[in-house]
């Protein structure tokens, strides 16, 4: 995983660099740096079935305490501007949920987990659609990799008695995301903004850490509806 992040960086870099120059011959640089944070609605529907399969093989009765809850996510992005109505550039988000399966009683305690996190990175292209007119409008198109991690972890705890089993999978997930974001002016070169859409997982199988041989037969997309919120500095 290590190898294909420095790929991607790489390609983003000399990517952005190129459009940059390209941008600075025609005309005066313009960057946009936007900071956001917003919600993610997952769906892991093999995991909610595997958390079933968990509940119905104990010998003692387990409930599920949390299942995969949407959770509030940060992401980030720095945009050049090519044309009034095109920018692109570099964009990244960091996403978390999980669940737990779990009992406890006056003889011990049991628990099942699953975590997931992803490092979403993308290259973001966003079209301004109406012109003259606040809040500004533009659809944005992002698409890149999700790296992204899944950690099982299950502990039964008897008297003193600690017994343990962890897994944890990793995989490069393709994505697609489109967009609407609205924009509007609240000082000088500062604005608000917010978006809304969907991403598309489009594939990557999860293997074993540090065994790419071993690959689990479970999909578990990061498809979801966003919306997000947030700053942005530059030129519009």
């Amino acid at each position: 995983m290590m190898r294909q992040l420095l790929v991607f960086i790489m390609i983003i870099v000399f990517g952005v660099q190129g459009v940059a120059q390209n941008s600075v011959q025609k005309n005066s640089l313009k960057i946009k740096i936007g900071a956001y944070a917003g919600y993610a609605f997952y769906s892991f529907e093999n995991l909610e079935s595997l958390n079933e399969q968990v509940i119905s093989q104990m010998p003692f009765e387990v409930t599920v305490m949390d299942d995969f809850p949407a959770r509030l996510f940060f992401g980030g992005e720095i945009l050049i501007e090519i044309a009034d109505w095109y920018s692109v550039g570099p964009s990244y988000e960091f996403h978390s949920t999980g669940s737990r399966v779990g009992a406890k009683d006056y003889s011990g305690t049991y628990h099942f987990d699953q975590i997931l996190s992803t490092h979403q990175l993308g290259i973001e292209n966003e079209l301004r659609i109406l012109n003259g007119i606040q809040p500004a409008v533009f659809i944005n198109l992002a698409g890149g990799v999700n790296l992204s991690s899944w950690k099982m972890e299950e502990e039964l705890e008897l008297a003193e008695e600690v017994q343990t089993d962890d897994n944890d999978f990793v995989a490069v997930k393709p994505f697609v995301y489109p967009s609407l974001k609205l924009e509007y002016p609240v000082y000088q070169n500062i604005y608000v903004f917010g978006k809304a859409g969907y991403l598309f997982d489009v594939g990557g199988k999860y293997h074993l850490s540090g065994n790419k041989d071993y690959e689990s037969t479970l999909k578990v997309p990061w498809s979801s509806f966003r919306i997000s919120f947030g700053l942005r500095f530059g030129s519009l």
